[in-house]
């Protein structure tokens, strides 16, 4: 049988309709990627023969905690068994999204208490100006929460209490995917955004405020909670948005957001065209210039390998989108992702992700095919 031991977070088990049927101790592997307005990931391994394997089903859900914190919440959407002449008892490994997949999965359609099939009644679903968490909250209720036509419900989402946080935005849907509209709202409103288990068992979309604890939050070799580290640092591609409203010609509607220090940064004006041609709300276009800049600004990643320290702990002392530093690379940005590794034989590792919500290599290039697809559903829903 395969080598399992105690890993050191919780690992709760729920069924399709989100009921504890158990709780597993002891596993081979563990990993845990919790991002930053987005969707992250899970990974865990252990014996074919252990009893508590049962219980991971198709569909199924995972609590992952730490010291009574949500760490993560997760579903089952993969399964992998593994049998051969060098591990002839078998291993079971199941891996999904994290439960931000619930709000990836749905559409922000233009008239959310119809059908698909009825949306003549607007042709926009538009958010007049509000605090960040109240327009995204309104659309992730309306479109997979308790105020959702009952077939697009989520089973068991539930929505925590508006506390009206974040800068004033506004929203404007049509057929456009739920959590990248959340994404593009938080932004521009300064909030995060989460899904985990609440202390009844259900599903909540959560809103919260990133919080700058650089002055407080520090890794470094000499603090002993830093095992290495590799930077990136590119040029914007985007440090000025042009964004065209609606209008036809010369009565067509134009905004220009600039990022000044960026331009100064590198010594370059890098300029982009956004269409936005469904709306003439200068709010809207500039805060489609604001996201346009923020996501193709300059690239200031770094990727650093951590270790926990009894004095500073991921969730407990900080946590996605918090403003952490290093000061012996002389960053000081958001924290975006977290790699949790962990393995009976090897013990716990972290990365973290720190710097623009963009960088090089795959997840730049996933990101980008992302964005275009984006903007190609966006002109497929215009009438």
């Amino acid at each position: 049988m395969a080598v399992t031991a105690a890993p050191p977070y919780r690992l709760i088990v729920r069924n399709t309709i989100m009921d504890v049927t158990g709780e597993i101790g002891r596993l081979s592997s563990l990993k845990l990627i919790p991002r930053f307005n987005g969707v992250g990931a899970f990974q865990l391994t252990l014996p074919l023969q252990d009893p508590k394997s049962a219980l991971l089903i198709p569909g199924g859900w995972l609590e992952f905690t730490s010291q009574g914190n949500a760490i993560m919440a997760a579903q089952i959407r993969g399964m992998k068994t593994v049998q051969d002449e060098n591990n002839p008892g078998g291993t079971l490994t199941v891996y999904g999204p994290s439960a931000e997949q619930v709000i990836a999965d749905r559409l922000a359609y233009q008239v959310p208490t119809s059908t698909a099939a009825v949306q003549s009644a607007d042709d926009y679903d538009n958010r007049s100006a509000a605090t960040a968490e109240t327009i995204i909250k309104g659309y992730v209720n309306d479109n997979a929460g308790p105020g959702a036509l009952t077939f697009r419900r989520t089973t068991n989402l539930v929505m925590e209490t508006n506390l009206f946080r974040g800068s004033i935005v506004k929203g404007s849907a049509r057929m456009t995917n739920l959590l990248e509209l959340c994404a593009g709202l938080a932004t521009a409103g300064g909030v995060g955004f989460r899904v985990v288990f609440n202390a009844s068992g259900q599903l909540e979309f959560r809103v919260y405020v990133p919080v700058d604890k650089s002055d407080s939050i520090k890794f470094g070799t000499s603090l002993g909670n830093l095992v290495s580290f590799e930077r990136t640092q590119e040029a914007a591609k985007t440090n000025c948005a042009i964004v065209g409203g609606g209008g036809d010609g010369t009565a067509r509607t134009f905004r220009e957001i600039n990022d000044g220090t960026a331009q100064g940064l590198w010594s370059n004006r890098t300029e982009t065209f956004v269409d936005r041609r469904d709306t003439i709300d200068t709010t809207e276009l500039d805060q489609a210039g604001t996201e346009e800049v923020v996501n193709n600004g300059p690239v200031n990643g770094l990727s650093i390998k951590t270790a926990d320290i009894p004095n500073l702990l991921f969730y407990r002392d900080y946590f996605l989108g918090d403003k952490v530093s290093i000061p012996q690379a002389g960053i000081i940005d958001v924290l975006r992702e977290v790699e949790i590794n962990w393995s009976a034989a090897d013990g716990p590792s972290t990365e973290s992700t720190v710097g623009t919500a963009t960088s090089t290599g795959t997840l730049k290039m996933l990101s980008d095919l992302t964005a275009i697809n984006a903007r190609v559903a966006a002109l497929q829903a215009k009438k």
